[in-house]
């Protein structure tokens, strides 16, 4: 579910052309070609290349298992590669050298994705085994339904070019960098239609967009309401009063014709595919958070993405930083001022916090107008207005504002709170290049005294593969079908995001594999060491296990099993019974891509197909009081 690591080209020739680089076509006949002609290669050796460049680096047993899963695997692979590297050796392509693991594409071979309805996706890659045609039939699915389109919300479109006809009246809402104009000039194509910006075109039909400023015009009101050749589009940015012109029309359009829509953010998977899809899995994951998986964002990142990649802080681009600045105007002057001392903590505003910043009487206003939340303390309703109030303060005031927020937090005892503040007025002081707004890792270590969690894990013969069939998943943000699947929470407010299945009817081996990426902050109600993702096991007794990215080695404390979560991760765990098992993440933002599967105890196990699990069965059963728990 990832992509390769390699930098991505920026400027893709697949005639062969100037740059000497070996093409993979997604469209059409599996096959590599060089300069124009196709390098003869073995099925497997194609198919091994392809999932690289689809899924990125991956380790020998994995590919193995993948392209063989029988026999000696291992040794097969290890052929395969040997005649893999003599073919690319003749094309000057250094491949497989050193015996490396895990495997990576080599830097001279790109995959050429440009889409081609007409040609059937990785064709003649079918039959080469079991475990790759479910893997090579995901794919196909998943890239026929993730076209470039959906990057302009395609379900949205489709609904409205099927009802808008002029005249008519669109408000489009959303966060700056959302896309509006994009969205409305897709929807004029598809209506047939020219787009005028910020204009009034007379009798002549049109879809007219106009942006945020100028709906201070009140004067369009008579020109929009008396034009009836045309659609007229407004780009409401979601916070803050509404323009007089707004409300204007409101008053005076028809309101069988006047339509409300609000544009979400793009799914994870939606961009990982398209967008950020030459990216490594950790870097998409971390700009996908960060811009909210709003689409204007996440295309100005891009742009401001050195060839290296970013640095330990992505920039805030510039543009976006102005709309915000500019609706911030919209507030009286010192509700826009206190919006500085606030950036300063990045987790859960509290009335004591509020007040010792000087900001209590403009939280009403702020949270009127939708720039603050409250849930249990007020938040930003955007990490990126934190980010843009941030950035404005002066050096002296910043390391002030952590001050006191740090003063604060030690009178409530907060450590963690605490410790985060200090350490970044120390580094404000030190004039450190490009502040790092994450929560400091000392300020998450935890290492109490708890048993090995090696003590659980013995070896154990695998079986045949079992059913494995959804029960519930709790929201969109969680995405994908099946077993492979990606736990999405954008933002510390998200409510927790979760997904069970049923369990078979007798003992089982789970097999968890896939890999995270969360982003550390003080979020609501959030402790050192907190888990970010949970396996809870349903049943007779309830039994769970949490991953947590503060744990250097596995523990055991009472009932529960503490496993690390690294970048990446696999794991194997044996379990007598149950009914249900669910997955979760919460607190701290992340994206989390992952694959459950479930096998059958083999009755007469052969010493080379056998796993090490961690026996659930060990542990004593527990309590759960989360609020979804079945």
């Amino acid at each position: 579910m990832s992509t390769d690591t390699r930098k991505p080209s920026s400027q893709a020739d697949p005639s062969g052309g100037a740059r000497d680089v070996c093409y993979l076509y997604l469209y059409g006949p599996a096959r590599l070609e060089h300069q124009g002609r196709n390098v003869k290669l073995t099925q497997r050796s194609l198919a091994l290349l392809y999932y690289l460049a689809i899924e990125g680096p991956t380790r020998r047993d994995v590919l193995s298992e993948l392209l063989w899963g029988f026999g000696d695997a291992r040794n097969n692979l290890r052929v395969e590669l040997s005649r893999l590297r003599k073919v690319l050796e003749k094309v000057d392509v250094d491949a497989f050298t050193g015996s490396p693991d895990p495997l990576y594409l080599p830097a001279r071979i790109e995959l050429e994705r440009t889409p081609n309805s007409d040609q059937v996706l990785l064709e003649g890659l079918d039959d080469i085994s079991t475990e790759f045609q479910y893997w090579l039939d995901t794919v196909r699915t998943r890239l026929s339904e993730l076209s470039t389109n959906t990057l302009v919300r395609q379900q949205q479109l489709d609904e409205l070019a099927a009802e808008v006809r002029p005249p008519y009246l669109l408000i489009l809402s959303g966060l700056p960098g959302a896309g509006h104009e994009a969205f409305a000039r897709e929807l004029a194509q598809r209506l047939g239609l020219q787009t005028a910006r910020d204009t009034w075109a007379g009798t002549r039909t049109a879809l007219h967009f106009l942006t945020y400023q100028s709906l201070r015009d009140v004067a369009l009101s008579e020109q929009i309401v008396h034009d009836k050749s045309s659609v007229w589009v407004l780009e409401h940015l979601a916070f803050g009063d509404d323009p007089v012109l707004l409300l204007d029309l409101r008053e005076k359009y028809p309101p069988d014709r006047v339509k409300f829509v609000g544009l979400k953010p793009l799914s994870w998977l939606e961009v990982r595919h398209t967008l950020l899809a030459e990216l490594p899995f950790a870097e998409a994951a971390r700009i996908y958070i960060e811009s909210e998986g709003n689409i204007g964002v996440l295309k100005e990142l891009l742009a401001l993405r050195p060839p290296e990649g970013f640095g330990s802080v992505l920039p805030l681009p510039q543009r976006i930083r102005a709309m915000y600045l500019l609706k911030a105007h919209d507030l009286s002057d010192k509700a826009r001022l206190v919006l500085e001392p606030l950036s300063v903590h990045p987790g859960a505003l509290s009335a004591d916090l509020v007040r010792a910043l000087g900001a209590e009487p403009y939280m009403d206003e702020l949270e009127r107008e939708g720039w603050l939340r409250y849930q249990d303390g007020w938040f930003f309703v955007s990490s990126m207005i934190r980010r843009v109030f941030y950035q404005s303060l002066q050096e002296g005031r910043r390391q002030r504002f952590h001050a006191v927020a740090a003063e604060q937090f030690t009178l409530e005892g907060n450590e963690q709170a605490r410790s985060y503040h200090l350490e970044m007025r120390r580094r404000n002081a030190a004039a450190a290049p490009g502040l790092r707004e994450e929560l400091p890792r000392a300020a998450t270590r935890q290492k109490p005294e708890l048993a090995e969690a090696s003590d659980l894990r013995h070896r154990i013969g695998l079986g045949r593969e079992l059913a494995l069939l959804e029960s519930f998943r709790s929201s969109p943000h969680v995405e994908g079908r099946d077993e492979r699947i990606a736990l999405v929470k954008r933002d510390a407010l998200q409510e927790r995001v979760y997904i069970r299945w049923e369990l078979p009817d007798e003992p089982c081996i789970l097999h968890l594999r896939g890999r995270a990426y969360h982003r550390a902050i003080l979020s609501p109600n959030s402790e050192p060491g907190e888990a970010q993702l949970e396996l809870t096991i349903y049943g007779k007794q309830t039994r769970q296990v949490t991953f947590t990215a503060a744990q250097e080695s596995g523990a055991v404390h009472d009932t529960l099993l503490t496993l690390p979560l690294p970048d990446e991760f696999e794991y194997w765990f044996n379990l007598d019974e149950g009914r249900e098992l669910q997955l979760a993440t919460f607190s701290n933002p992340a994206v989390i891509e992952l694959e459950l599967r479930a096998y059958r105890l083999a009755q007469s196990p052969h010493k080379d197909n056998t796993v090490r699990v961690y026996d659930l069965n060990a542990l004593p059963s527990m309590k759960v009081t989360h609020r979804n728990s079945p």
